[in-house]
């Protein structure tokens, strides 16, 4: 545990009620001196006029992480025996957490939220690793992103070869590598022509050994973000089981888990089409389809892009949904019991690169649930 985490709690506390010692005022300085992020923090916590009590809380929280995004607030009032908490949470916010609410403001009580959720064995975040396979069909296990060549050729990005010689492909033949990405992995590819792709995990993308004079088309089940070089000559297709996603050059993305079609775009201009319909889309907008027509719309493009930002990010999510992202994420078997709420919401934002416990951890510390990890066996039921 990082002890100083709540020895500055406790300073800034006394601080608010006129009771630091001159040390105490040294520590709190330094500590406010040391990042500009603390004395923002330190700022904001002097400012509420509800700080005025003190609580034991969150004992068991691992705390020596990066510094992350405050990206949830509860919407109702403090509590007196939550304020004390409320300082030392903050700064637990600033070295890597986000705390998650309920979206109609309930909070659990302390005496369920310091102990860590049942574990036997901790489960570590996805890492970069995929499955190439070649047209020839012999398959190449990738653990870092890829550099494609102009001549067919594959690389690692220290330039060792993983693909020598590829075989010749005439124009009349295209030949098709085909990238894998499992639970519990990403990865990334860079293209011949400066073009680079971020692939989820659970998704696959069919790509040509040589890109033709014409076209620039790939084939995605699952969910990839696109950095696409301009080339006015050759179009950028990415071709989504009867859908088509149509650029020059430009950054999107696009998911189509579970049969959804959605398209989100960051920069530049995009042609969307299917069933002889076709929609353009500006930055900030996305397009999905539904009841056979797109349907065009402002994006949320924090929480859109958050696979692509390293970033769990639930905006009025329900436990299903969260549930579903922990699964890809840790390559879990999750289990649900039948009488939890779906309708209940959850927002809030943690970094993806945590252990399972740590995001267990805050789940439980919000909501009236119990999670239980067993291997790779997630089980969540109420208290």
């Amino acid at each position: 545990m990082h002890r100083e985490t709540f020895q500055v709690a406790d300073i800034i506390f006394k601080f608010v009620h006129g009771e630091c010692t001159d040390s105490e005022l040294e520590i709190l300085e330094q500590w406010i001196r040391k990042d500009p992020r603390n004395k923002a923090l330190f700022d904001n916590l002097v400012a509420d006029e509800s700080i005025s009590e003190e609580s034991d809380f969150l004992d068991a929280i691992n705390m020596d992480r990066a510094w992350g995004k405050i990206n949830a607030r509860a919407n109702k009032s403090k509590s007196p025996i939550r304020l004390w908490y409320s300082i030392a949470a903050s700064i637990l916010i600033i070295v890597g957490f986000s705390l998650f609410y309920f979206r109609s403001g309930e909070v659990a009580s302390p005496k369920n939220t310091a102990s860590i959720p049942t574990v036997s064995n901790d489960v570590a975040p996805a890492d970069a690793g995929a499955r190439l396979i070649a047209p020839s069909g012999k398959e190449y296990l990738l653990e870092d992103e890829i550099i494609l060549g102009h001549n067919g050729s594959v690389t690692s990005k220290e330039g060792k070869n993983i693909i020598e010689n590829h075989v010749t492909q005439s124009e009349e033949e295209t030949l098709y590598n085909v990238l894998e990405v499992p639970k519990a992995n990403f990865f990334k590819m860079n293209l011949p022509d400066g073009s680079v792709i971020w692939i989820n995990a659970m998704s696959s993308l069919r790509f040509p050994v040589k890109f033709g004079h014409k076209e620039r088309r790939v084939y995605l089940k699952g969910e990839a973000y696109f950095e696409v070089a301009k080339d006015v000559n050759r179009p950028f297709i990415v071709d989504v089981e009867g859908k088509e996603v149509r650029v020059f050059g430009t950054e999107f993305n696009v998911r189509t888990y579970n049969n959804i079609f959605k398209t989100t775009l960051v920069e530049g201009k995009v042609e969307v089409s299917g069933n002889g319909i076709s929609e353009y889309l500006i930055p900030g907008q996305y397009a999905t389809w539904n009841n056979n027509r797109f349907v065009v719309d402002q994006a949320d493009l924090q929480k859109d892009l958050a696979w692509k930002n390293n970033e769990f990010y639930f905006k009025n999510d329900n436990i299903v949904q969260i549930a579903s992202q922990l699964m890809m994420w840790y390559d879990l078997d999750v289990k649900i019991a039948s009488n939890i709420s779906t309708t209940k919401t959850y927002s809030g934002s943690i970094n993806r690169n945590v252990n399972l416990s740590e995001v267990l951890t805050m789940l439980k510390f919000v909501s009236n649930l119990d999670f239980m990890l067993k291997g790779k066996d997630l089980r969540i039921k109420n208290k």
